[in-house]
């Protein structure tokens, strides 16, 4: 097993709980400049209409590093993605069971980008059993710092625009819409339908066969 070095998502995805349980310690990059249509800010879920995106507004993220990132609460952001994961999930099977927690999250006055991906996170890790195995980055990373410090850098490969990169093969679950299973989305999807299972899913249900250069 080795360190990953890769940036904080939004409620991430299947493909990043894997890694997390893959590595002994997965250090957050939150010094590099933040990079819009990334994870960093939003969620897919699984919707009637199919899979929807949630996006968390920002502040001028330009030329950034993603700590300094202020969240735009002039949006009524918070009780959008509420409803949404309501509209999407209510019928699930185990929405009652982890609901309070994860929309008491959406609930909270959220300043920083960070701050919400650090209570996401946080909760999360208490949700699926699993211990706190991640640090936050003191300052850039280069390519050859990365190097000298032996960390796998998965910075930027979980990504929106890189679906078909990823070669992630995933158990079929019951979703709770569509007769065709939609695999890697947030782990809000497996929370909701496999409940206290989602760990052994995502220790068991998934390969995430990545290139040699981030192979564990």
């Amino acid at each position: 097993m080795k360190r990953v070095l890769i940036e904080p998502h939004y409620f991430p995805s299947v493909a990043f709980w894997v890694l997390y349980m893959q590595a002994e310690e997965v250090l957050l990059d939150i010094h590099a400049h933040y990079e819009k249509q990334s994870y960093r800010n939003r969620c897919e879920i699984l919707t009637d209409k199919g899979v929807w995106s949630l996006s968390v507004p920002v502040c001028k993220p330009w030329k950034r590093p993603l700590h300094t990132i202020e969240i735009d609460n002039r949006h009524a952001w918070q009780k959008d993605h509420i409803r949404a994961i309501e509209a999407a999930y209510r019928k699930a099977p185990f929405f009652e069971y982890f609901a309070p927690e994860i929309l008491t999250i959406l609930e909270k006055p959220m300043t920083t980008l960070l701050q919400l991906q650090q209570e996401i996170l946080t909760t999360c890790l208490k949700l699926l059993q699993l211990p706190n195995r991640f640090t936050y980055s003191t300052a850039y990373y280069d390519g050859q710092q990365v190097t000298d410090l032996e960390l796998v850098d998965m910075r930027n490969v979980l990504h929106p625009k890189k679906k078909q990169h990823l070669n992630i093969t995933c158990e079929p679950y019951t979703q709770n819409f569509g007769a065709k299973f939609v695999p890697n989305l947030s782990i809000l999807d497996v929370l909701f339908c496999m409940g206290p299972a989602a760990r052994l899913y995502l220790r068991q249900g998934v390969q995430l066969p990545l290139s040699e250069r981030v192979a564990f």
